[in-house]
Formats: structure tokens, sequence, C-alpha cells
């Protein structure tokens, strides 16, 4: 493994470097992605998305 060495540093740092891009950018898409799914279409924090309603619908069997 002595001449592989390097090259699986190589592999370890950039599969790390790729999960924290790729953490980065699902952060990053969240706003984005809650907006395409609000019911109102405006953006923000406190707009309940379509998706979460759905959700609790499907676990709650209908009843609120």
């Amino acid at each position: 493994m002595t001449p592989h060495g390097p090259f699986l540093g190589l592999a370890a740092v950039s599969a790390f470097l790729f999960a924290v891009l790729d953490a980065w950018v699902y952060v990053l898409l969240i706003p984005f992605v809650e907006t395409l799914f609000s019911r109102s279409g405006a953006p923000g924090l406190l707009v309940q998305p379509v998706w979460t309603a759905f959700l609790r619908l499907q676990f709650t069997n209908g009843s609120t």
C-alpha cells in the first residue's frame, strides 16, 4: 500500500471536500425549494410548504 498511500489520502480528502460542498449547496437550496412549493409563492421562513402540509395529512390520516 506504500505506493498508493498518497492517492488514497487524496481520495479521502476529495471525498470529504465533496461532502462539505454537497451539504453547503443543499443548505443554500432550501429557501429556493421552499419558495417553489409554498402556497403563496412568497419567500420566507414562515411560509409553510405544500409538501409539509401533505406529509402532515398523510401521517395524521386527514385529522388536523
